[in-house]
């Protein structure tokens, strides 16, 4: 079984705050369910639920759930979801020791300093999953 990024016991990576997934549930498209379910799921340590033949559904903190749906991508610019979190650092290099590559923002008034960018009193990493849907971790 996937260990939780997240733990709400405050352990390694922070917790998930408020146990909100972006606006209490999130939603990505993923052309390869399979590549997805592990990402979710071992990558991310989100706790699988259930799959249906449209979607497959994921525990996220205490009592928010996020889906993937079994469709081709949908190019997207924006973050799709995003996970609060105590620790920004401590999350990021948790993902990135588990292969995640974040986004880096060298121009305009997003600039990152490794992979973290100041968003007036938050801060925010951003990355992808396999179907390149923009999720990311925030503190504050």
């Amino acid at each position: 079984m996937a260990r939780r990024l997240w733990p709400t016991d405050g352990s390694i990576g922070g917790e998930v705050e408020d146990d909100r997934c972006d606006d209490g549930g999130g939603n990505g498209a993923c052309d390869r369910p399979r590549a997805g379910e592990s990402f979710y799921g071992e990558t991310l340590g989100l706790t699988f639920l259930w799959e249906t033949p449209a979607s497959v559904r994921f525990r996220c903190g205490d009592t928010s759930e996020l889906s993937t749906f079994k469709r081709p991508p949908i190019g997207t610019e924006h973050t799709l979801a995003h996970f609060e979190v105590t620790d920004i650092e401590a999350a990021v290099s948790e993902l990135e020791a588990k292969g995640v590559e974040f986004i880096d923002y060298t121009e305009g008034s997003l600039v990152t300093t490794n992979h973290i960018a100041q968003l007036g009193p938050a801060r925010g990493a951003w990355f992808r999953d396999p179907d390149a849907n923009t999720l990311g971790v925030r503190q504050g």
